[in-house]
């Protein structure tokens, strides 16, 4: 997986991509993914919400395979969801 992003702000969605992927057997793991994504999310927001919302952009772009597991992990974190989507507003 990339992790060489454009600085803090990309580091949640690595773990959105891995939280998609997580069989079943593995939902405590992915779960604690999705918790790592809310908290960087959450707390990068209140300071830098442009790095988050640049960083959540160039996940998207990265081909439609990222696009589906972010959108499926997103799915499942509606609060996170509106945070990082009030993000884009900077």
């Amino acid at each position: 997986m990339a992790w060489a992003f454009l600085g803090l702000g990309l580091l949640a969605t690595p773990f959105f991509v891995c939280a998609a992927k997580s069989p079943f057997l593995r939902a405590a793991k992915a779960e604690k993914d999705r918790q790592q994504a809310a908290f960087i999310i959450a707390t990068m927001a209140e300071d830098r919400p442009s790095d988050i919302w640049d960083a959540f952009e160039d996940a998207m772009a990265r081909g439609p395979r990222w696009r589906e597991r972010i959108e499926w992990t997103l799915a499942r974190m509606p609060d996170t969801r509106a945070i990082l989507l009030a993000c884009e507003a900077g």
